[in-house]
């Protein structure tokens, strides 16, 4: 995620939390995260609790034979043939982790299909005993709403379904007198309701802890990375010039692949910062930033402020000739930019000293030695007259065994 996209999810974050009453509806951008954050795991919550709700469905089998006994085989083919295989049919669906609306509706589907398949055995029996099976309903509206926690608006689908379907069923039984009905009736509405206000409670609490803890979690991330940033140019400071080597020197990260290293020095600064001032040395190091950055390839070139004047130029996958070829351009293009400086010795203008080394992680050779080896070409390029590449082009095709000479 770039650090646009971050600020604009800090950004919708914070109206979220804001706006109490958007909690239910997420915005795209913070949506989008938290299905991705949570999408597996409702997933496997509830094929969790499907398979086990499928069990105990069929368990209810003993109930099907104490009180409808007359239907009894069209019980067994309604449950094992019917309704069965169509939960498992969801389950495998589950198991894909599928869009959340295909994931929460087909959990509203198969809640009506249940609901529907008890109120026909019910309907059906013409067992004096069946006037009490179709209370089991009620579990099913508990399952939806409190256990599965079917997202508020499929909850709420889902029970207007099933109530819907057990009133036109309860008002039609032929042996279910009037007054019970009523009762009957009103007590699956009453479940329908109690569940939903606790289907609602607890959906907005785990949102909003969700909103508070990515909230925790984008300001951390904000936090580690100025901690990582050099505060003036923007580049990356030295501790993340450590995460860099360090993951370029990594086992798994291609040993075999070169590494280049350009260690960059503003010629003559200390007069610059003298003469102009330190607000105009600091605009000054932010241009040459700027100008350093502008120079390299994308994600394998990284920059970092080596400190003071310096800078350094971290080169993946870049041999040694590559990399003297990236630094002339680098020097080129600071050169172009023709920043006045009348107190250096070197030019008119602000100049730069750059030394390149190059090693290859799997050798004997290691990150600090490689850094020794570029500082040691830049002060060979000092001592040559600065406003220069070491070594030069000629001379790149050196040894890398050259990176443990040590300074002069």
């Amino acid at each position: 995620m770039t650090e646009k996209s971050k600020d604009q999810l800090r950004d919708h974050v914070e109206r979220q939390l804001a706006d109490k009453g958007s909690l239910l509806t997420f915005s795209p951008m913070v949506k989008a995260r938290y299905e991705e954050e949570t999408g597996t795991a409702r997933c496997r919550h509830l094929v969790i609790c499907g398979l086990v709700a499928l069990a105990l469905y069929n368990v209810f089998l003993i109930s099907d034979w104490r009180l409808i006994p007359d239907i009894f085989d069209q019980a067994l083919i309604v449950r094992l043939a019917v309704v069965t295989p169509l939960a498992l049919l969801i389950v495998a669906i589950l198991l894909r982790n599928p869009s959340p609306f295909v994931r929460e509706a087909s959990q509203t589907s198969i809640s009506i299909i249940v609901t529907a398949s008890m109120l026909h055995l019910s309907s059906t029996s013409d067992s004096p005993l069946a006037i009490y099976h179709h209370f089991g309903v009620v579990l099913v509206i508990l399952f939806a709403n409190v256990v599965q926690q079917l997202h508020f608006p499929y909850a709420v689908a889902a029970s207007i379904g099933t109530v819907a379907l057990y009133v036109g069923v309860v008002l039609n039984l032929d042996n279910f007198p009037g007054e019970a009905s009523l009762t009957a009736i009103m007590i699956m509405i009453g479940a329908a309701v109690f569940t939903l206000i606790a289907n609602y409670t607890l959906e907005r609490q785990l949102r909003l802890a969700y909103l508070l803890g990515l909230r925790d979690r984008l300001r951390q991330e904000e936090l580690e990375a100025l901690a990582r940033i050099d505060p003036l140019t923007g580049l990356g400071n030295r501790r993340q010039l450590d995460r860099r080597l360090d993951a370029l020197w990594t086992p798994t990260a291609g040993a075999s692949t070169p590494v280049g290293a350009i260690l960059i020095d503003v010629d003559h600064f200390k007069a610059y910062n003298d003469n102009y001032g330190h607000p105009a040395g600091d605009l000054c190091l932010k241009r040459i930033a700027a100008l350093i950055a502008g120079e390299l390839r994308g994600t394998d070139d990284v920059a970092f402020r080596f400190g003071g004047e310096e800078f350094v130029v971290i080169l993946a996958r870049t041999d040694m000739m590559d990399g003297v070829r990236i630094a002339e351009r680098i020097r080129k293009a600071i050169e172009a930019a023709a920043i006045p400086h009348a107190y250096s010795a070197v030019a008119p203008y602000v100049t730069v000293s750059l030394g390149v080394s190059g090693a290859t992680p799997d050798s004997t050779v290691t990150r600090d030695e490689m850094i020794l080896s570029a500082d040691t070409a830049l002060y060979a390029a000092k001592r040559n007259g600065r406003n220069q590449v070491w070594p030069p082009r000629g001379k790149a095709a050196a040894s890398v065994t050259h990176i443990r000479e040590v300074r002069r």
